[in-house]
């Protein structure tokens, strides 16, 4: 093993020691930022709500017995309840579902979390303009946010792409004849 390898190794156990820790402390909240080495806890429909659960999953396929499986589906779940507000879904459900349910659906075939993903795939497409092959993405006012109520319109995100991308592949009646958002995507 060369010297950087083996530094790539260590770093690669030290990642993961840090990410249990943080497991632990945490539990199935969901971290956005750290502020005086501490993180701070956000709501589901926060847009980086799907990354923490993310990295136990990539925490999971090193150490499968380390528990973090566990811990994700327990985000996972608490995240569900965002597909069913339509004042908290947006443009993020690719940053959120990606990492988190799809995910958990690659790494375990869960038929839920494919479920999951689907329903935020099609909640995605439905934003989907197709005469300008742009999404439009609506913000509601909530408490804690920084926006106020906005709507305006943006080209897709590549997560966003993605999490269409899975459900194509997936959903039997989603992009059955190739939707703009795929062939979007593929130019």
């Amino acid at each position: 093993m060369t010297e950087t390898e083996a530094w790539l190794e260590q770093s690669w156990e030290l990642a993961l020691d840090k990410t249990l820790a943080l497991a632990a402390r945490l539990g199935n909240a969901f971290p956005h930022v750290a502020e005086g080495g501490r993180y701070d806890h956000r709501e589901e429909e926060w847009w980086t709500a799907g990354f923490y659960p993310g990295l136990l999953w990539l925490v999971n396929r090193a150490r499968p017995d380390s528990g973090a499986a566990s811990v994700a589906q327990q985000c996972e779940e608490r995240l569900e309840k965002v597909l069913y507000n339509s004042e908290a879904v947006d443009h993020d459900l690719g940053f959120i579902w990606l990492p988190s349910g799809v995910a958990a659906h690659r790494l375990t075939g869960d038929p839920e979390s494919r479920r999951r993903g689907l329903l935020a795939a099609n909640l995605l497409a439905a934003r989907f303009n197709v005469n300008g092959t742009f999404y439009s993405r609506v913000e509601f006012p909530r408490q804690g946010h920084g926006y106020a109520g906005r709507s305006d319109y943006r080209q897709y995100d590549e997560s966003a792409l993605t999490l269409l991308g899975f459900a194509g592949k997936r959903g039997p009646a989603f992009c059955r004849s190739g939707c703009a958002a795929c062939r979007y995507r593929s130019a």
